[in-house]
């Protein structure tokens, strides 16, 4: 950079830095971007909920007698459509996880300033609205019961109980795959509401997203109060822990650094201590 434009970034105007650098976009411009495909804002009512079922019930022999398809294997498969939908379609509110840097502090002259020590996550947390047969209920009951049973309080296998991953996706309105081909889709509208030529103009919405949790176990089941004024849903937050999340979005917005997303990749670091640090 040359002298007098590193002392005109130093000066600024009128005594503000930088103040070249401050913007004054317009309003047609940031209505352009809310309606723009990718800029449009993100709507909180669009997501999905998946469940990978954990060691204790994938092995109902050895375990414990968990006999029921419904409960042993819940993601999905022959004759376990209905947990793996209720628990997708029933899961009315869900906290998204938060990450935090810890910190430490060091304390010379002056001021002191901080570093990162590491990182910590957050619990979440999943309300469910309870079907007639309290099902939902059951799964996290016996879930929470083959974790430490009450009646020896011994407690399971760390790499039993916990689920492989717990996955929450979000969609967007629009620009998904055409409706028409897509499983499922309501009879009704594809023969006799929308005519084949309009048809193909009917899209899903697209999937944007994926927050996914390893290890997770549910820890809490909350409080529900029942009383005899007007009748409401039932409903009950369940509570869980895991050990580390990754957030993955569509490819084309992934910085292009190293796979960070993939944590498998991660355990070892040999080749990135070489590296920074020198060595064979």
């Amino acid at each position: 950079m040359p002298d007098r434009m590193r002392n005109i970034e130093a000066q600024g105007v009128n005594g503000i830095p930088g103040a070249q650098l401050a913007r004054h976009d317009q309003h047609n411009k940031f209505i352009n971007y809310l309606k723009k495909r990718g800029t449009d804002p993100s709507m909180g009512n669009l997501y999905a909920v998946s469940i990978a079922p954990p060691g204790v019930f994938q092995n109902p022999y050895d375990k414990g007698d968990i006999n029921n398809s419904l409960y042993r294997n819940f993601v999905g498969g022959t004759g376990n459509e209905e947990m793996r939908r209720l628990i997708n379609m029933y899961a009315t509110a869900v906290n998204l996880p938060s990450k935090q840097m810890t910190t430490g502090q060091i304390v010379t002259i002056g001021s002191p300033y901080k570093y990162v020590t590491g990182t910590a996550y957050s619990q979440i947390s999943i309300t469910f609205m309870m079907p007639r047969n309290h099902s939902l209920r059951m799964l996290f009951e016996a879930w929470m019961n083959m974790i430490i049973s009450d009646a020896n309080q011994y407690v399971e296998d760390y790499d039993e109980y916990v689920c492989p991953y717990l996955r929450i996706y979000k969609f967007e309105r629009g620009f998904g795959d055409k409706a028409y081909l897509a499983d499922g889709y309501d009879e009704q509208l594809n023969k006799h509401f929308i005519k084949k030529t309009d048809r193909e103009k009917v899209r899903l919405n697209e999937l944007t997203a994926c927050f996914e949790l390893r290890n997770a176990f549910p820890y809490n089941i909350g409080s529900a109060q029942l009383n005899n004024n007007d009748s409401r849903l039932l409903t009950y937050s369940i509570g869980f822990n895991f050990e580390r999340y990754r957030f993955f979005p569509r490819n084309n917005i992934r910085p292009k650094i190293k796979d960070y997303a993939n944590i498998d990749n991660q355990v070892s670091e040999n080749s990135r201590r070489r590296f920074f640090f020198g060595g064979d």
